[in-house]
């Protein structure tokens, strides 16, 4: 499967086929870290947890209704692929 094929454009242009180890580091240690770290915890602690079923399911019906059927697993998909590429667990 060609890289070039399976990423947007956008990604391409700002960052180069030869730069995606350091775009999946870049990912791995700041968005992901801040994600887990921070947004989830202080998203835990300020939405009531009677509220929380009722947002699980909003992100459900986005997820399956407007973003489309697959969206989600073509994208974990592709970000498996790319880690495998560059070498990443």
């Amino acid at each position: 499967m060609r890289l070039d094929r399976l990423l947007p454009p956008t990604v391409k242009t700002f960052f180069g086929l030869g730069q995606l180890p350091a775009l999946a580091r870049l990912t791995r240690t700041h968005v992901i870290y801040k994600e887990n770290n921070i947004l989830f915890p202080l998203a835990e602690r300020v939405i009531p947890e009677s509220d929380q079923p009722r947002l699980r399911e909003r992100f459900e019906h986005l997820e399956h209704e407007e973003t489309g059927e697959g969206i989600h697993e073509k994208y974990l998909a592709l970000a498996d692929h790319l880690c495998r590429t560059v070498s990443l667990p």
